[in-house]
């Protein structure tokens, strides 16, 4: 997943003795029809479409580990969207990882493996190690 412009100067900003933010509850996943960027630009909305909540607790995630030369944690249970409803939503091509339900901070985001097209009724589900958040 590419680092945020908010999540790099956030570490940045500890070598100017600016703390550094706590962690919320949940981190909130949400789907783009095209690459976020460092701002998290091309959100989905409407049609029923939510981030959809994962806690930071202890079990949401793996436990970091090496995979070839980057660091690496997974979801650890599966992510499921709400169904589209009124119209079909945009093709989801990356997804993103944010600190508030709405609005708040874009912490990073990433392709999908493939582009997921969520019609009207479909429910999207991320199984257990479909998100991957890597660290090089």
């Amino acid at each position: 997943m590419a680092t945020s412009t908010y999540e790099r100067d956030a570490r940045l900003n500890t070598f100017r003795a600016t703390a550094y933010p706590t962690n919320p509850a949940n981190f909130y996943i949400s789907l783009h029809s095209a690459d976020p960027g460092a701002t998290g630009a091309s959100e989905l909305s409407g049609n029923g479409y939510a981030r959809v909540a994962v806690s930071v607790a202890s079990g949401s995630w793996t436990a970091p580990a090496t995979n070839g030369s980057v660091r690496q944690i997974t979801n650890a249970g599966s992510v499921t969207f709400a169904a589209a409803t009124g119209a079909d939503w945009a093709t989801a091509t990356y997804c993103g990882i944010w600190d508030a339900s709405t609005a708040g901070n874009f912490k990073r985001g990433s392709i999908l493996a493939v582009a997921k097209t969520v019609q009207v009724g479909d429910i999207l589900i991320f199984n257990i190690g479909d998100i991957v958040i890597n660290e090089s």
